[in-house]
């Protein structure tokens, strides 16, 4: 089932009498299951493209369907309620709340969710299982280690159970190790059935990806499988 289909997308800013093209004419598919690196340097049109996969921004033309369906037509709350429901979000800034506990950081996404306390704190719980946080529940972002915040931040994207997760250069402000262990989740969820979109201009992180979509100058300049797969745990080459 494809969960993403693009066609012919276009993104353009006018300033001064200047039209800048973000995004030129692109297209793909990305199915269920799938985990896809958008790879691109800075300044290449991959940052618009997930923020208008995400349905943060709106293209100029093009279509887009989402689970099946055209989005460009949905209101603002209907939007909203799309990515609530449907979409895990993780960005490189983490974006935990500094005076909240861990639980109930990763619990804020099931609030608009209508879900019984019960059920709402079992699905906390097995988020942060998911990522090996579960004795840190009670604790603040500041007593994380980058990390594990990041973590902490996958096991938000996760809670509500979504259709597809988003991930803006979640590495970017980790050292090596932290970053592997992080790419180590990823291949973890998906090989468990998740569908991941992952952002990055570094090759290595790309690598740890099924295909990889190259974005240069708001164009796909390739779009494939990856041959020699990089397997996070350890570091080697399958």
């Amino acid at each position: 089932m494809k969960i993403i289909e693009v066609e012919n997308l276009r993104k353009e800013y006018e300033g001064e009498g200047i039209i800048t093209k973000a995004l030129d004419g692109v297209s793909f598919s990305i199915d269920e299951g799938e985990f896809v690196a958008i790879m691109g340097p800075s300044g290449s049109g991959k940052s618009t493209l997930l923020h208008n996969l995400a349905l943060l921004d709106k293209p100029t033309s093009g279509t887009y369907k989402f689970d099946g369906k055209p989005v460009e037509n949905l209101t603002d709350e209907e939007k909203a309620r799309l990515r609530n429901k449907k979409m895990g979000f993780i960005f490189q800034s983490y974006n935990l709340l500094p005076r909240t506990t861990v639980f109930d950081n990763v619990k804020l996404p099931l609030l608009y969710a209508g879900l019984k306390e019960e059920n709402e704190n079992d699905l906390v719980r097995e988020s942060l299982r998911a990522v090996g946080l579960e004795n840190k529940i009670f604790n603040y972002p500041s007593q994380l280690s980058g990390g594990e915040q990041q973590r902490a931040a996958i096991a938000r994207a996760l809670v509500n159970r979504p259709l597809i997760i988003f991930a803006d250069e979640p590495t970017g402000n980790l050292d090596s190790k932290s970053g592997q262990k992080i790419l180590e989740i990823f291949q973890d969820l998906n090989e468990k059935g998740h569908t991941i979109i992952l952002i990055t201009h570094e090759k290595y992180t790309a690598e740890t990806s099924q295909r990889i979509i190259l974005i240069k100058d708001g164009k796909v300049e390739s779009d494939a499988k990856v041959v020699n797969r990089v397997i996070a745990k350890n570091g080697l080459i399958k």
